[in-house]
């Protein structure tokens, strides 16, 4: 895969529309589509600046194809994936085992305080 494909990946993943890519990094639509449709290649300057506008895409990924597309995306940038009934039962089913979780540590929490604390009277 090369770093134009990568990019367009990139944009389609984000949802980003293509005129509001190029115009926020100050290119016209025909230099865009050479670099997604003809794979034109991409000024270092550009790379630099894609990287500037969009800090969470990772460079090693559009540069060399290696590791993960992008870290810490913004919620308002990420795809959002149709929900099914399976779906949502399996996410509530997440969400109460993940407060049980929560229970649970908090029984931890007390055990290992009441622990201390008969260590202590042991002590005395």
């Amino acid at each position: 895969m090369t770093i134009n494909q990568r990019l367009k990946d990139f944009i389609d993943l984000n949802n980003i529309a293509p005129p509001e890519f190029y115009r926020k990094l100050g290119v016209g639509r025909m230099e865009y589509s050479g670099w997604v449709t003809a794979g034109r290649a991409i000024s270092v300057t550009k790379l630099q600046s894609i990287l500037q506008l969009y800090p969470e895409l990772s460079a090693r990924w559009l540069l060399l194809g290696e590791g993960v597309m992008q870290e810490n995306a913004p919620a308002y940038r990420t795809k959002v994936l149709p929900v099914c009934d399976e779906c949502t039962s399996k996410q509530i089913q997440i969400d109460l085992l993940n407060e049980n979780i929560k229970i649970l540590n908090g029984y931890v929490l007390d055990l290992k305080e009441n622990l201390n604390d008969l260590r202590q009277v042991q002590r005395q």
